[in-house]
């Protein structure tokens, strides 16, 4: 399993490119959590227009558990018990991340597991508006 993940950090570390993933803590005073990662960022459609002109990407990201683990994102609380075992490090839907100062919100999260242990976090976004 771990051969699965260092190969995709080489890979990701030689041709991925710098993103935040982020998370929103709290209603109240809402705070964001942030962790930089390394990913394989594709568009996979886009962009749909919007209004004149401002269109919308979809995009499909890589990244590796392994970042996001070794600084314990987004931090504090407990996973949710069985049964739905919920891994809090995991992204989620809601969450956001910023790609080349444009921010798109995960739509779904597909982590990709070998012998029980996550190698590898699959998502697809929505957003980013730009100028077309």
């Amino acid at each position: 399993m771990n051969d699965y993940v260092a190969d995709l950090d080489s890979a990701l570390a030689e041709s991925g490119e710098d993103i935040i993933l982020r998370r929103f803590v709290g209603t109240t005073n809402p705070v964001n959590i942030d962790v930089e990662v390394r990913a394989n960022v594709r568009r996979v459609k886009g962009p749909d227009e919007l209004v004149n002109g401002i269109g919308q990407d979809d995009l499909r990201i890589i990244i590796s558990p392994k970042q996001i683990s070794c600084v314990q994102w987004p931090g504090g609380g407990i996973d949710a018990a069985a049964p739905f075992d919920v891994d809090r490090s995991l992204p989620r839907r809601g969450d956001r991340v910023i790609v080349k100062g444009f921010m798109y919100r995960v739509e779904t999260v597909n982590p990709i597991a070998v012998l029980g242990g996550v190698v590898r976090i699959e998502m697809f976004t929505k957003g980013g508006a730009s100028g077309g």
